[in-house]
């Protein structure tokens, strides 16, 4: 499981945006603890959109994280094709 920082840097940040610009995923993936995400693409797009709004800013923290735990679950369900 990914852990959580209080503050993510601009290169892991600019790592993680890359990854969802360049890879295909299904669009629905469970992430733990009862949590769904029915619309990734539009929860991932809506999510970026709010971090880039306010760089540095740690209040986003636990949104990048949150980017993360659907990345790495995206992963392990073998939800994700390269473009």
């Amino acid at each position: 499981m990914v852990e959580f920082k209080k503050q993510y840097s601009d290169e892991e940040l600019t790592e993680l945006f890359s990854w969802f610009g360049s890879n295909e995923y299904e669009n629905q993936v469970d992430i733990g603890h009862g949590q769904n995400v029915f619309d990734v693409a539009k929860c991932v797009d809506s999510m970026i959109l709010q971090i880039k709004n306010h760089p540095g800013n740690p209040t986003y923290s636990g949104m990048a994280h949150k980017l993360f735990v659907i990345r790495e679950e995206l992963i392990n369900q073998g939800k994700v094709k390269s473009k």
